[in-house]
């Protein structure tokens, strides 16, 4: 990716409402749309059950570590 286009809609105090990303690759086009509102309102957050959550870090390490694996025998079991 060499870069990005990003548009932004402000309010009469200058706040954003609206953000529109557009990141184009190699890979494929990404746009992702956000909506900005309530500016100063209470933000009622409760974490969730520590059965229902997930270590992002953890997880990626698993992976990578998995990937390490995939060249030893990656022909071994493909079709020929």
């Amino acid at each position: 990716m060499k870069g990005y286009d990003t548009e932004v809609w402000v309010n009469e105090d200058d706040y954003p409402v609206k953000m529109v990303l557009g990141m184009k690759s190699g890979e494929g086009t990404v746009d992702i749309t956000a909506h900005y509102s309530d500016y100063g309102a209470q933000a009622k957050v409760e974490a969730p059950p520590a059965k229902d959550t997930v270590d992002l870090f953890e997880m990626l390490q698993g992976l990578e570590e998995g990937f390490s694996d995939i060249g030893a025998d990656a022909g071994a079991d493909a079709d020929v």
